[in-house]
């Protein structure tokens, strides 16, 4: 069984596949599809790119991530404590970062009183703070 996730699936539509560093994934991907039995991905947009790619349909299983939030309920606050606000990605833009940072910065001008804090890999950072400098100012 293999899961595909992410950058694993788009590299091969990319320019990345001509760096060195994911010449395996051209070069294995075939001989992956021809002998594994089972494929997971994790939108059916990931399971089109898969097929494209090479991959038996009949191989491949959508597996979301994603939690049943009606299993949980959020326990009552007692008087108004901070909010503490938490993303953790790679900093490029599909993972919504900057959505994420908007939508905590138009809560703060509502009277919101809340902290973020971000936490990922990338070259996103410090243009970030460029671009959103109230967003990222400590609290």
């Amino acid at each position: 069984m293999t899961s595909f996730y992410g950058k694993d699936v788009t590299v091969r539509g990319s320019r990345l596949r001509l760096l060195p560093a994911y010449w395996h994934f051209a070069a294995l991907a075939p001989a992956l599809f021809r002998r594994g039995d089972r494929f997971l991905a994790l939108s059916q947009h990931m399971r089109g790119q898969l097929v494209a790619q090479g991959c038996p349909e009949s191989k491949i299983r959508v597996v979301p991530l994603g939690v049943d939030l009606s299993r949980f309920q959020p326990a009552p606050r007692t008087g108004r404590a901070r909010t503490r606000v938490l993303m953790v990605g790679r900093e490029v833009e599909k993972k919504g970062f900057d959505d994420g940072l908007r939508a905590c910065a138009e809560a703060r001008a509502a009277g919101a009183d809340l902290e973020v804090m971000l936490l990922g890999t990338g070259s996103a950072g410090p243009g970030r703070c460029a671009r959103w400098p109230s967003r990222c100012a400590s609290t």
